[in-house]
């Protein structure tokens, strides 16, 4: 999440620009779907690591996976718009989230 918070600390206004212009620019919009799908595989293996099952439906690691990589690029999009300080706060919330998410807390 740190690593997250600094990407969207140091380059918001471009991811927010692409989150924005996917819609209306099929390119963009193909490329940014393209770096999430590399997050949510990512993501979705280390839920399994964690102990969530492998497998299609809600409680299969690949749902919450995906739900979690949307989540958090909105979440620090919104974030972004506000400064710092909200930054840190999507970044320690999206944590929480995604610890709860892997049954480690």
């Amino acid at each position: 999440m740190s690593r997250t918070r600094a990407l969207w600390q140091e380059h918001g206004l471009v991811m927010q620009a692409a989150t924005d212009l996917g819609r209306s620019v099929p390119e963009i919009g193909v490329l940014w779907t393209q770096a999430a799908e590399i997050f949510i595989e990512a993501i979705t293996r280390i839920l399994q690591r964690a102990g969530v099952p492998a497998g299609d439906g809600p409680h299969a690691a690949a749902s919450p996976a995906r739900a979690l990589c949307w989540m958090i690029e909105r979440t620090f999009y919104r974030a972004s718009q506000a400064g710092d300080d909200e930054l840190e706060q999507a970044a320690a919330t999206c944590l929480e989230v995604w610890l709860r998410t892997a049954r480690l807390v």
